[in-house]
């Protein structure tokens, strides 16, 4: 499975996103016009956090995410849906290399030292952060010692 193929999986492939997407320049565009709350849902249940968690990560309140749970065909808006592409990648990056999603969940969850013995989830919340934990899961994928 390619990268962007696992990404669209995560965020729930055609049946969710409403089309097959296999490009960075597709999800561009389904970004823009609005990822659907039910792939922020999906995402939220793979990881296996809280709801407070997840309003952190995507950078919105806590009410909204309760309230789009019950309005999942609700299309987020474009910062949000960035945030929640990061989250798909880094999620889809860690499976690839811990084969099951318990193990990648564990991982993510857990302090790890080549990441200055802070949680992958904790660095998520910026793009920088995210540039770590998927430069780390490389080194680990290669067999580099981290």
């Amino acid at each position: 499975m390619t990268p962007n193929t696992a990404i669209a999986a995560a965020l729930g492939g055609p049946k969710l996103l409403g089309r097959k997407v296999s490009s960075l320049g597709e999800f561009d565009q389904l970004i823009s016009q609005g990822l659907p709350w039910a792939s922020a849902l999906r995402v939220k249940k793979l990881l296996g956090i809280s709801d407070a968690a997840f309003s952190a990560l995507l950078g919105v309140s806590l009410s909204t995410v309760n309230r789009k749970k019950k309005a999942a065909d609700a299309k987020m808006a474009a910062v949000a849906g960035d945030r929640l592409f990061r989250l798909a990648r880094v999620w889809s990056a860690a499976l690839e290399v811990f084969k099951t999603p318990e193990a990648a969940r564990g991982w993510l969850s857990r302090p790890q030292m080549g990441l200055g013995e802070r949680a992958p989830l904790e660095m998520i919340k910026t793009d920088a952060g995210a540039a770590e934990v998927l430069k780390l899961l490389g080194r680990i994928r290669e067999g580099v010692f981290s």
